[in-house]
């Protein structure tokens, strides 16, 4: 399948439902027109967030 980013593989990845390969998360990075490191580090200053902790550089 070309497009794994669809809304729905999106939100079972979002709630913990789906745990993608690194080759999916590529896709869904270059859907998103951004880097696979810039995902994960937007991924990690939200799971600050959520826990509580300051984001870094804020």
């Amino acid at each position: 399948m070309d497009l794994c980013a669809t809304d729905s593989y999106v939100s079972g990845i979002e709630r913990g439902r789906r745990n993608p390969s690194l080759k999916s998360m590529q896709r869904v990075a270059a859907q998103l027109d951004r880097s696979l490191d810039e995902v994960f580090i937007l991924a990690r200053q939200l799971a600050e967030i959520g826990a509580g902790k300051p984001a870094k550089g804020s």
